[in-house]
């Protein structure tokens, strides 16, 4: 079981490859605390399963008013987000280096509070498809010493109250080094990852295609404590290359842009409920293969799955990996939606 909290502010308007004037956008600021409550459980050497209770609270600086005269308003709002459910199948190989992940996004979460577009809502109000898979190798003989790579699909089944969602890959590729000792009192475990995030535009009446969709790359350094059943886990997502669409101009849709942070943080706290033993950044893995201790080689006791069927560090909407730009705020013009980012 873990508890989760991840924090991201998007406060700088982009336009492509590079910053625009934030005069150029209607959003000012997106500021998130996205937290979660997850259990994960191995049913056997061959399959597992995970869940996940998101709980975010977001708030939202946005001019409703015109250009002779701006009113930047703020907006709070804290809900259940999507939840989501996710089965694995670790079978390919005795050592569970490979593995196939196949789940849902629920449409539970808010996705009808009036002062957040549907971009920038908690909820997507859409069910979509999460398929992934992922691989963990060893470097030359350290069997401390890793490699991982996994690449995931997000791609809704419908649209909702018309908005969908883009479709989007994510993929991450790392490495990572688990044999430190803490003396006594446990390990711990350092990591290094680059992800990548590619999305295509939002659709629908109440999207903004125009101001939707980006490609992104984050170098993510991350370090893992474990304590006996105990590990606290911790990173930070630093953005490399961001491109973002945008309107060609401010008068095609009236903002013009994105709104991106320069890095993205995530804490985790995780209850192993059996013994580790050799189980190794498993707060990493509410979506990856854990296997019961002795049913595998230590050197891979543990995958790093880093999207939580995500996060997400997964990018998905919602998530914390979003960027998003928007149409003119939903205060100022329901029927316009925000162009959303990406995420986890």
């Amino acid at each position: 079981m873990y508890l989760e909290d991840g924090y991201m502010n998007q406060s700088e308007n982009w336009v492509g490859s590079h910053s625009a004037p934030a005069s150029a956008n209607t959003d000012k600021e997106l500021q998130t605390n996205f937290g979660a409550l997850g259990m994960d459980y191995q049913f056997n050497s061959d399959w597992g399963a995970a869940l996940e209770f998101p709980y975010w609270d977001r708030l939202f600086r946005t001019d409703i008013g015109t250009p002779a005269a701006p009113d930047v308003t703020s907006f709070r709002h804290s809900a259940l987000g999507d939840i989501r459910l996710t089965g694995r199948y670790t079978g390919f190989s005795s050592d569970l280096s490979t593995g196939l992940t196949l789940g849902l996004k629920l449409p539970t979460g808010d996705w009808t509070y009036p002062n957040l577009d549907r971009d920038s809502s908690i909820g997507t109000g859409t069910a979509n498809l999460l398929l992934g898979g992922y691989h963990v190798g060893t470097f030359s003989d350290n069997p401390h010493l890793k490699w991982f790579a996994e690449v995931l699909l997000d791609r809704a089944f419908n649209t909702r109250e018309g908005y969908r969602t883009g479709n989007e890959i994510q993929a991450a590729l790392g490495a990572l080094y688990d044999g430190i000792q803490l003396g006594q009192l446990g390990t711990l475990a350092t990591l290094l990852q680059l992800i990548g995030s590619d999305r295509l535009h939002d659709s629908g009446a109440n999207a903004n295609p125009a101001n939707s969709g980006y490609h992104r790359r984050l170098l993510s350094p991350g370090v893992e404590a474990s304590f006996g059943q105990w590990s606290i886990y911790g990173d930070a997502e630093y953005r490399l290359y961001h491109y973002a669409n945008a309107a060609s101009s401010v008068a095609v849709e009236g903002t013009q842009g994105q709104l991106v942070a320069p890095v993205l943080l995530k804490f985790m706290l995780s209850y192993h409920l059996s013994p580790r033993q050799s189980w190794n950044l498993s707060a990493l893995d509410p979506s990856g293969s854990v296997a019961p201790p002795g049913s595998v080689r230590p050197s891979n006791a543990s995958l790093p799955t880093l999207f939580r069927a995500r996060k997400r560090q997964s990018v998905r909407h919602g998530g914390p990996e979003h960027q998003r730009g928007m149409s003119g705020g939903a205060a100022n013009n329901p029927a316009l939606s925000a162009s959303t980012f990406p995420d986890i």
